[in-house]
C-alpha cells in the first residue's frame, strides 16, 4: 500500500470519527464497550429536557468495559436488544416528529411539566430533584442550539478537579472525591427562576 493511500485512509477516519463521544475503531480492543454501540455513538439528549450525559446507567453504560454491561445508549435509541424506552413522553415527541419538547406546539404541555416537578431531593423531599433540570435545559436548547447546550452539559457534569464524568444522583465526584454541585443542589438554586407552567 502506498504511503499516499494510507495517509488518504488515516484522513478518512479522522474526519468520521473527530468529535463523536463514545466512539473508536478498534472493536472494542480498548476496553470501552462505547466501541460496539449501534451507530457508533450514544445519544445525550432527551426530549424532555434531560441531559442523558448525567444518568447513572449513561455513566455506567459509557464505563463498560464489555457490551453486554451497556444498560442505555440514551432515551432517544432503543435499549440493548432492540427494547423502546417506554417514556410517554419520548412517545410522544416521536408521533409529532419534534426533536425535543421545547419544539412541539404545545409547549409547555401539564404532562410536560408534570414530569419535570415530579422528582423530589434525595435529601429533602419537599424539595424538587434532577427532573427539574430538565425544564430549564429545554430553555437552554431553545435559545443557545442545542450543540452549545451539549457542549455546556458535559462540562457540568465533570468534576472540576479530576474531569471525571457524574451523575445526577452523586453529591461529590466519584473518583476524586471532590465536592460537585449535585443536581439537588442546582435544582434547588433554579426554583428562585420562574418558567411558564412551573
Amino acid at each position: 500500500m502506498s504511503s499516499q493511500a494510507v495517509g488518504t485512509r488515516r484522513g478518512f477516519l479522522k474526519k468520521t470519527t473527530a468529535g463523536v463521544a463514545g466512539i473508536c475503531c478498534c472493536a472494542g480492543f480498548c476496553g470501552r464497550a462505547g466501541a460496539a454501540v449501534v451507530g457508533g455513538k450514544f445519544q445525550y439528549e432527551g426530549y424532555c429536557g434531560d441531559y442523558c450525559g448525567a444518568c447513572p446507567n449513561m455513566v455506567a453504560s459509557e464505563n463498560a468495559a464489555k457490551h453486554t454491561e451497556i444498560k442505555c445508549y440514551g432515551c432517544k435509541l432503543p435499549r440493548p436488544g432492540g427494547k423502546k424506552p417506554g417514556c410517554q413522553l419520548r412517545a410522544c415527541a416521536i408521533r409529532k416528529g419534534v426533536p425535543h419538547c421545547a419544539a412541539c406546539k404545545d409547549y409547555p404541555c401539564a404532562k410536560l411539566r408534570a414530569y419535570h416537578t415530579g422528582s423530589k431531593s434525595k435529601t429533602d423531599k419537599n424539595k424538587p430533584g434532577y427532573t427539574w433540570l430538565a425544564a430549564y435545559n429545554l430553555e437552554k436548547i431553545k435559545t443557545a442550539g442545542l450543540e452549545k447546550w451539549l457542549a455546556e452539559q458535559r462540562q457540568r457534569w465533570s468534576c472540576p478537579k479530576c474531569k471525571t464524568h457524574f451523575s445526577w444522583k452523586d453529591t461529590t465526584c466519584p473518583k476524586c472525591h471532590e465536592p460537585i454541585l449535585s443536581a439537588d443542589q442546582e435544582a434547588e438554586q433554579l426554583t428562585q427562576k420562574k418558567l411558564p407552567g412551573m
